[in-house]
């Protein structure tokens, strides 16, 4: 698999082959700097995890990546990190935890939809992602093994499998759950109980910018898509 980078910021995903045909030309498929049949300038490299990852398949609704990246700066989940998710849909965040947790971290995740989990097991082998633990039940029927350092919750009801999912998490760990209704936010935290701190509740607006001559904020952007609901575990 190749990725060519056009000077626009325009990037194609190009199987192994000769050439590989865009709107501005011809290319050739040989790593480095190259122009294209019509003299468009083009970078040919490798694909990064990004370039792969954004462009799966989907099925249900993903948690969006602004909001994936603010999880990020409020947990530190990184390298090592063993990560339980309860709603694993067409896999986007499946993905996430397991890209960055590596190859020491865990991710374990359930989806008992049949027609997600089958978006989600062709995006886990598309990417190479074979550590990655799917359980097609639900926490309830088929409980984890061992602790977590983080649960992200992306189903309509977190407060349903709560008791269970905190047996598995360690103190001090993060449960976060992905809410797209206020009502669903307030019905999570009278449900924490002490055992966890009081959550925060975020949302995150996001609005590209024009540059080239007159540079202003772009009229739309990627506003409300869900609250990330963060607490930890103290008990």
């Amino acid at each position: 698999m190749w990725l060519l980078i056009h000077r626009s910021g325009k990037t194609y995903l190009a199987p192994d082959r000769a050439t590989f045909n865009t709107e501005f030309g011809v290319v050739e498929l040989k790593e480095g700097p190259t122009v294209s049949s019509t003299g468009e300038p083009f970078l040919v490299t490798r694909p990064s995890f990004v370039d792969l990852w954004l462009r799966i398949r989907r099925g249900p609704q993903i948690a969006h990546w602004k909001d994936l990246g603010l999880i990020v700066a409020l947990t530190g989940v990184g390298p090592g990190w063993k990560v339980l998710e309860v709603g694993g849909g067409s896999g986007f965040s499946t993905l996430f935890w397991w890209y960055l947790v590596g190859k020491e971290g865990k991710v374990v995740t359930y989806e008992r939809n049949p027609r997600h989990l089958k978006v989600l097991l062709e995006n886990l082998e598309r990417l190479g992602a074979t550590n990655v633990k799917v359980v097609p039940s639900d926490p309830r029927e088929e409980p984890p093994e061992g602790t977590f350092d983080l649960a992200f919750l992306d189903i309509p009801e977190p407060w349903s499998v709560l008791d269970v999912v905190s047996e598995h998490l360690r103190p001090g760990g993060f449960l976060v759950s992905y809410l797209p209704t206020v009502e669903q936010v307030k019905q999570v935290e009278s449900s924490l109980g002490e055992g966890y701190t009081q959550p925060s509740v975020h949302e995150v607006i996001y609005r590209e910018w024009k540059l080239g001559g007159r540079t202003r904020p772009l009229s739309s952007g990627i506003l409300h898509t869900a609250f990330v609901v963060v607490s930890r575990k103290i008990k």
